[in-house]
């Protein structure tokens, strides 16, 4: 077992993988997807008896699980999920990463537009949109936040952009 993982009572927004000997799930939509391509999940509900609602964020797939049926990352552990965008309403994943111990107080969706645009987007619905320099490899705000970042939140958002981008 992964040193990340513990052995703690199911939050909202946890990080969560499936067990190794589960075969897949179904979805709630009927879906059925193998362990395999499961992926990362982030819990979405829970309910009295334990059982927790999970968002399989590579599969993209969400279904109720059993707390027998996962293992917790640590308390700390955040989703940083990135999707490319062509420009239209479609977004397409590309990867996600499981980071521990950085600081960050939320799982993140990533958009990568063309043109070098970066829109980070918060668990909550927040979101921040930045312009990416490749040379410099930073990001910065665009049309806000023109100086340093004025709170945690903002300074959370430039960081999550620019690790999205070395994931």
């Amino acid at each position: 077992m992964n040193n990340t993982m513990v052995n703690e009572r199911p939050k909202i927004e946890g990080v969560v993988r499936s067990r190794q000997d589960l075969a897949g799930v179904q979805g709630l939509d009927g879906t059925y997807v193998s362990n395999e391509r499961l992926g990362i999940g982030i819990i979405r509900d829970t309910r009295p008896n334990n059982e927790v609602l999970v968002h399989w964020v590579v599969s993209d797939v969400v279904t109720w699980m059993r707390p027998d049926e996962i293992e917790l990352f640590d308390h700390d552990a955040r989703v940083i999920a990135v999707y490319e965008r062509d420009g239209g309403a479609g977004r397409e994943f590309r990867r996600c990463k499981v980071v521990s111990r950085v600081g960050l107080n939320h799982n993140w969706s990533v958009e990568l537009f063309p043109d070098d645009i970066v829109r980070t987007i918060r668990s909550d619905g927040s979101a921040w949109t930045f312009n990416w320099y490749p040379l410099y490899e930073r990001a910065y705000p665009i049309h806000t936040l023109q100086d340093e970042p004025r709170t945690d939140d903002d300074a959370e958002a430039i960081t999550v952009a620019e690790v999205a981008h070395f994931s």
